[in-house]
């Protein structure tokens, strides 16, 4: 077995104790079991451990996979029961072949068949679900084929268990790379495919570039992992790779993870293994109101062969916006099923309900936001049909962590806009649908209902 090796946190564990450390994870009770959404942060973070572990490359989000996902659950669900082919379609087609649709239209590597793109399920808890595709010879090849870098996961109620749908996939010329700002690593990928074409190769050296698009360090060889600038403090950064031809592609890297939520989840162990790991890489455990959860990363091989597990806990997101009970000034004719909440240097479209806001804008004076501007930000992304709780954001560019009002259970997608282009901070500011005004919210509010039609 290929073994793992970051670069930093040098430290060894006995067998035992890694042992230990593996039950206790496992062993950990589900979270969130209210809102399957909630689960689907500590899947994805143990996907990841799987695959660490092993030497692969981290999954990184994707929201055309996770609607891929997405659409196959409620497919799934529709039904009188669960078939005994999870995974066929309402016409029989196999996750290739609905990949290939023009919702999705998942690229190929240069021929119709050369997708990389599949599927797997299963219906239980986060725990049941690992050992099942861990167990099983097809699911287990799935999650570990080196090819695969992108992920998109849906989970739904099922009863009192969840169904989990899982979309793995990759494409051409693209090397997406995963921040882990508790142990202040970078995860890179490479496409490790059989199929050659004009897109990058295998690469050679990669750099990490700030929001401006200047080097934070010079070119280094290419490694499975790489340190986060000390004291870096925007929200994202860009990652340049290279191959030995000299073809370049660029992704753009989050500091925060994708999948974060607005209400307060804990480590995936709850403590228990980061009091067994004496380190001081590893923070305190944290009570805070707003916090991302951490995915579990390996931080060494120890001698022997066992592995050993440093189990990141919670830190704030940072400013938390408080909701406020203020309500808009002006309410159009419907249900509202969209809070716009907003204080000096963030501002939150959170969904109380099923929304599109495709045609959806915010104005004031000569600035005009549009809607659409977060699904150039996050590729995938569909603002037409955003399902409650599914949040966006605008945030001050260079003001650090703002974290997400409580509820959000997910930040879809957030737009960075220069001090001067804060449309919500004085004044009011119109939300329109087309071109008819449907609310308009006052500045010092905090908050604003809006029925959008």
């Amino acid at each position: 077995m290929t073994t793992f090796l970051p670069r930093t946190v040098p430290f060894r564990l006995t067998i035992a104790l890694s042992i230990v450390l593996i039950c206790t994870l496992l062993a950990a009770p589900a979270i969130g079991q209210a809102n399957p959404n909630d689960l689907i942060p500590q899947l994805v973070g143990q996907l990841n451990v799987w695959r660490l572990n092993l030497g692969l490359g981290p999954l990184v989000y994707n929201a055309t996979l996770e609607q891929m996902a997405a659409d196959q659950a409620d497919f799934l669900l529709s039904l009188p029961s669960i078939p005994d082919n999870i995974h066929a379609g309402r016409n029989g087609e196999g996750p290739r072949d609905r990949s290939q649709y023009p919702q999705y239209a998942w690229p190929t590597f240069g021929h119709p068949q050369r997708i990389a793109a599949t599927e797997i399920a299963a219906i239980g808890n986060v725990q049941t679900a690992i050992q099942y595709w861990q167990g099983s010879d097809i699911h287990n090849r799935s999650v570990t084929n080196p090819e695969y870098r992108e992920v998109g996961i849906a989970a739904r109620k099922k009863g009192t268990d969840t169904l989990f749908i899982v979309m793995l996939g990759a494409r051409p010329g693209v090397l997406p790379a995963l921040a882990d700002i508790e142990s202040n690593l970078v995860y890179l990928t490479k496409d490790t495919g059989q199929w050659a074409g004009d897109w990058i190769g295998t690469p050679t050296r990669f750099r990490l570039l700030d929001t401006r698009r200047q080097p934070l360090a010079e070119w280094a060889d290419w490694d499975y992992n790489t340190p986060l600038p000390e004291g870096y403090k925007d929200p994202f950064f860009y990652i340049e790779y290279e191959d030995a031809k000299g073809r370049r592609t660029e992704s753009t890297v989050p500091v925060l993870p994708i999948w974060y939520s607005g209400q307060p989840l804990r480590s995936l162990a709850q403590g228990t293994a980061v009091a067994a790991i004496a380190t001081p890489t590893v923070p305190a455990v944290v009570q805070p109101t707003v916090t991302r959860p951490a995915a579990a990363f390996p931080t060494n091989t120890p001698q022997g062969g066992a592995l050993a597990f440093v189990f990141a806990t919670n830190t704030p997101v940072g400013q938390v916006v408080q909701a406020q009970s203020t309500p808009a000034p002006v309410i159009s004719g419907g249900s509202v099923n969209l809070a716009l909440i907003y204080g000096p240097r963030v501002f939150t479209a959170f969904p109380t309900g099923a929304v599109n806001l495709s045609s959806l804008s915010f104005r004031h004076g000569q600035q005009t936001f549009i809607a659409t501007a977060w699904e150039r930000q996050s590729a995938g992304l569909n603002v037409g049909a955003l399902s409650a709780g599914n949040c966006l954001q605008i945030w001050q560019l260079n003001s650090g962590d703002q974290g997400v009002p409580q509820g959000c259970t997910f930040v879809r997608s957030i737009v960075f806009q220069a001090a001067d282009r804060r449309f919500w901070v004085e004044g009011s500011f119109e939300v329109l649908a087309g071109s008819q005004v449907i609310a308009t919210c006052s500045a010092t509010a905090g908050r604003c209902d809006v029925a959008v039609p």
